[in-house]
């Protein structure tokens, strides 16, 4: 399974009229830029612009990158074991 697969099985904390981004996508731009040895979400914002183009061959934003405020807020409501799991069973 691919990893955007796995990460779409998270469900999503956020209400409705609140998502202009979608969850995989912000999940998936911290996973890569974490790779990328990115340490802080200030980074991962300013890393996710600066390498915007390249980004869009696997994130699929309509709202181009998140705030830092968004990911922190993503982060820090969604289902971390369930998170651990996915990861685990991509990797």
């Amino acid at each position: 399974m691919d990893i955007r697969t796995e990460l779409a099985l998270i469900p999503n904390p956020r209400i409705d009229r609140c998502k202009k981004h979608h969850l995989v996508d912000i999940l998936l731009l911290c996973i890569i830029a974490q790779v990328c040895g990115v340490a802080s979400v200030e980074d991962i914002v300013f890393f996710g612009e600066t390498h915007q183009a390249w980004l869009k061959q696997y994130l699929k934003p309509p709202n181009g990158i998140p705030s830092a405020d968004t990911i922190l807020r993503v982060l820090g409501r969604i289902d971390h074991r369930k998170f651990e799991a996915c990861f685990l069973s991509w990797t």
